[in-house]
């Protein structure tokens, strides 16, 4: 499933192929992308195949600079676009566009949830093109808006 079609497809995170990193995501906790990553590492750590060796470079590429392109990323590790997705969702069932958006809504979701950032800066500082990209994607995968979870947190 392309980044485009997670976005037409997906409305929440249940609707995602359940993998450990996914799992992990979905606990939801201020941490949950340090657990993500390491459930995915301890998966994929006794693969020991090429893939998973990829599709670790790749995460950790994606969790610096969720920005960065995948062509970028592909071509620092010499190999095409090509194989690199290949490799990502063959180990992970997941693309690495659908891991940079699960990245970014944490990142943010954090941020709105630990700050008072203005909105605006919490998506820049997570890789959103603007606010409304942000809020978007929230909606979509997570059901509510960036607003929302804001205020339902200061709210108590």
């Amino acid at each position: 499933m392309s980044g485009r079609e997670l976005s037409h497809n997906v409305h929440d995170l249940s609707d995602l192929p359940a993998t450990p990193f996914l799992s992990a995501i979905q606990q939801g906790s201020l941490h949950a992308l340090d657990v993500a990553n390491m459930a995915y590492t301890n998966w994929s750590a006794g693969r020991g195949t090429a893939d998973a060796q990829i599709a670790a470079r790749v995460w950790h590429a994606i969790q610096v600079a969720p920005t960065r392109k995948l062509y970028a990323i592909a071509g620092h590790l010499g190999l095409s676009d090509r194989r690199v997705r290949a490799a990502v969702k063959e180990e992970t069932g997941l693309t690495p566009a659908q891991w940079r958006k699960l990245i970014r809504l944490e990142k943010s979701s954090h941020a709105i949830t630990t700050s008072t950032e203005p909105m605006s800066a919490v998506a820049l500082n997570a890789g959103y093109a603007d606010q409304s990209h942000m809020n978007r994607d929230f909606i979509e995968l997570a059901g509510t808006s960036p607003a929302m979870l804001r205020r339902s947190v200061l709210n108590g």
